[in-house]
């Protein structure tokens, strides 16, 4: 006789909280309206990394971490801004 079909144990990925970040409001909302809901978590993560590594004052990793969040989310102003901010930091002018 087959089992009976059960719910598997930690729920519907779905049903999850969202992620909580650091990021203020405004820009969680943009991140929110310009970026695939299967990408988002991902953007909102490496965004987050990315001005945590500024702070620190590491701006080559900052700018790898920019570049992915920026491929994830290029229509974004906060994630182009927080780009160009990291390569202002290495000494790339133009490129930033």
């Amino acid at each position: 006789m087959p089992k009976a079909l059960t719910p598997r144990s930690g729920g519907n990925r779905r049903s999850r909280p969202a992620q909580r970040s650091d990021l203020p409001r405004d820009v969680m909302d943009e991140l929110q309206r310009v970026t695939k809901p299967t990408q988002l978590r991902d953007a909102v993560s490496r965004l987050s990394r990315a001005v945590e590594l500024l702070d620190r004052g590491d701006s080559g990793a900052a700018v790898a971490e920019a570049t992915k969040a920026k491929q994830l989310s290029s229509r974004s102003g906060a994630v182009r801004e927080v780009l160009g901010l990291a390569l202002y930091g290495q000494g790339r002018w133009q490129d930033a």
